[in-house]
């Protein structure tokens, strides 16, 4: 992954034939060309050619595939006939701006680059007019600038970390660590989820979540057998207690009807007593009389 640190103005003026002037002219470091005391041409740019720029460019940073998209940088290339060889910049969109028109610095210059709507459109026009156009590649700086660098896209030790606590559910080994610093992260977690210990973490919770309904089917099972017992025992209680109610009722009314007739009997037995009582008295009486009157 690439990011600009220093982008092209390429809408500047050129004079056609100093592309490396104009190139390091749209990174600020170069003026259009001017005469020296001598009368001689010269530009205060760093580099004289384009070839000359191109072979300064550390070997880490020149690069001979194609420019990756949404990135300013010089384009580099050879001609058949003309050693000096050209530079022009491709654009971030893919087109590309170079000092393409002629002219001399005793002339008018050009206002700006002049744009190819891409790079093939640049060595066709090119080759036809220099015996040949070869791309050589493309650099990551411009005279002593540094117009783009690269970005890592691997994981952080953070991202990993926060990978196998949400895959493996484990915190991260130093193993892990170091292994995965060279991916990016949505590599890491691609091959974490595709791992043996993925497989066998979600197989064991498998085992436990089916472990988990047997258990709950038990318990489950477990409470209602004691609810069925329950209500068991409370249909039994209420018998008992219904049983206990109606034996304490026939005992209360045995004991009511023994204490109704034992009453009965005790007040028969009074009256009878009270009758015996009066049927003595009259004897008495009847004797008192009787004794009275033979006195007489």
């Amino acid at each position: 992954m690439w990011r600009q640190v220093n982008d092209a103005n390429w809408r500047i003026p050129y004079v056609g034939g100093w592309c490396e002037g104009y190139v390091e002219g749209a990174w600020g470091q170069a003026t259009l060309p001017q005469k020296d005391v001598n009368g001689n041409w010269y530009t205060t740019g760093v580099y004289n050619t384009a070839i000359d720029a191109w072979n300064a460019e550390p070997v880490v940073s020149s690069h001979a595939e194609l420019p990756p998209a949404g990135i300013t940088v010089p384009i580099y290339f050879s001609l058949g006939n003309v050693p000096a060889g050209h530079v022009a910049i491709m654009l971030d969109d893919g087109k590309v701006a170079s000092s393409t028109q002629a002219g001399n610095p005793s002339q008018a210059n050009h206002q700006q680059g002049y744009i190819h709507p891409n790079l093939q459109d640049l060595i066709n026009l090119y080759g036809k007019y220099n015996g040949g156009c070869k791309y050589l590649g493309w650099g990551e700086h411009v005279g002593h600038i540094r117009v783009v660098e690269q970005v890592s896209n691997n994981a952080t030790d953070d991202q990993i970390r926060q990978a196998y606590l949400d895959i493996l559910e484990r915190p991260a080994d130093d193993g892990g660590l170091a292994h995965y610093r060279s991916y990016t992260n949505d590599f890491v977690r691609n091959d974490l989820m595709n791992s043996d210990e993925r497989r066998q973490l979600l197989a064991n919770k498998a085992t436990a979540a089916e472990a988990a309904i047997v258990a709950a089917k038990a318990e489950a099972d477990r409470v209602e057998a004691l609810r069925v017992a329950a209500e068991a025992k409370a249909r039994q209680d209420a018998i008992d207690a219904e049983n206990a109610r109606l034996a304490k009722e026939a005992s209360d009314k045995a004991i009511a009807d023994a204490k109704a007739a034992t009453d009965a009997e005790l007040a028969k037995q009074a009256k009878d007593n009270t009758q015996f009582i009066i049927w003595l008295k009259n004897i008495f009486e009847i004797i008192g009389k009787f004794l009275t009157s033979w006195k007489k």
